[in-house]
């Protein structure tokens, strides 16, 4: 495989880099990192859980933003759009009635589970129709990001239609939209492999010396005043971009070239691992299973089984592909078009 980042080739090299090498990696943290917050147990299964909770979101909307073009608003990026709309309102009513919770406006419009990211991957592709190429420097990304470490100031903001994790994650987002205009990437991959293993090895020792389980997860909620809790932050955004440029520089080796090929279902694995991760905290409390580190990376690895396996079955990806809007959309493209 050429590895080149010559400007052209480059983005065509990293639609599939992204897509099947580092995103499949990330999709595995993702379910360990669900995993081991509903069944871990033990010192070193909290911390890891901290450490993945630093990076593995605040990449994945990274690479989302690489992908999304500024100021574009043509009707096959709408309708992608849109599409997310759709999923996350079909599985999050799917999750109320297989897992139903007590009835509340607030339970009803805060997002189940995992699918906040839908919600709040639709509101940032809205927003970049109307960020303009020359907004992304160095300059406004750095204000988004005081944005983002700020917003916890803002009383009782939360979980309610994803606007906490939306502004949160907001800064990684337009980081991603601007990674191209100051070839990144270029520049991640001249660091040397020792040091993204060094900045893995120095976040992990971070968030080991500094998070326990008392420590509120630092993505989530309003500070209420408490000044440690923006320092949390402050230090989890750190962690994560330097872990999220080891994992990039390391993903950029020619080892994962096998694993291709099964990076390509990431939506349909975030989706549907959710079930999954309930059905693994009723075996595993039911027959008094161990949650160490270990054991979690065990559940996990099943876990990805099951879902390669499902990803196989037609009607499942089906599903994905379902767009409540499409009537709408087309009956309002063609009154644009009429006029």
């Amino acid at each position: 495989m050429d590895l080149s980042l010559s400007t052209m080739p480059a983005i065509s090299f990293f639609m599939r880099f992204f897509n099947n090498y580092l995103t499949f990696v990330l999709i595995l943290f993702v379910i360990l990192l669900h995993v081991l917050g509903r069944v871990g147990e033990g010192m070193i299964a909290k911390v890891s859980y901290n450490w993945i909770s630093s990076f593995v979101m605040p990449l994945f909307t990274f690479i989302s933003g690489y992908f999304t073009r500024p100021a574009r608003n043509d009707g096959k990026y709408l309708r992608s759009t849109m599409n997310l709309l759709s999923i996350f309102i079909l599985f999050d009513a799917l999750l109320w009635i297989v897992f139903p919770k007590s009835l509340n406006i607030v339970s009803l419009l805060t997002p189940q589970f995992a699918l906040w990211y839908l919600l709040s991957l639709f509101y940032w592709r809205i927003l970049s129709i109307f960020i303009r190429p020359e907004w992304l420097n160095l300059r406004k990304v750095l204000l988004v990001y005081i944005f983002s470490l700020f917003v916890g100031f803002v009383p009782k903001i939360g979980e309610v239609l994803s606007f906490n994790r939306t502004c949160v994650f907001l800064c990684f987002f337009v980081s991603g939209m601007a990674s191209r205009n100051i070839n990144a990437f270029r520049k991640i991959k001249s660091l040397p492999i020792w040091t993204a293993l060094f900045f893995l090895v120095l976040t992990y020792l971070l968030v080991f010396f500094i998070f326990d389980s008392s420590v509120p997860y630092a993505y989530v909620g309003s500070y209420n005043g408490d000044i440690h809790r923006l320092v949390h932050r402050g230090i989890f955004m750190i962690s994560g971009i330097m872990t999220g440029i080891g994992f990039i520089r390391i993903s950029q080796i020619q080892v994962f070239d096998k694993i291709a090929d099964l990076g390509s279902k990431t939506m349909f694995y975030y989706i549907y691992h959710t079930f999954f991760i309930a059905f693994i905290y009723i075996v595993v409390r039911a027959f008094n299973l161990s949650g160490n580190l270990f054991m979690c990376a065990v559940y996990t690895m099943v876990i990805l089984l099951c879902l390669y396996l499902l990803s196989r079955l037609r009607f499942l990806n089906k599903i994905l592909e379902y767009n409540l809007f499409s009537a709408v959309y087309d009956r309002f493209s063609k009154i644009i078009e009429r006029k």
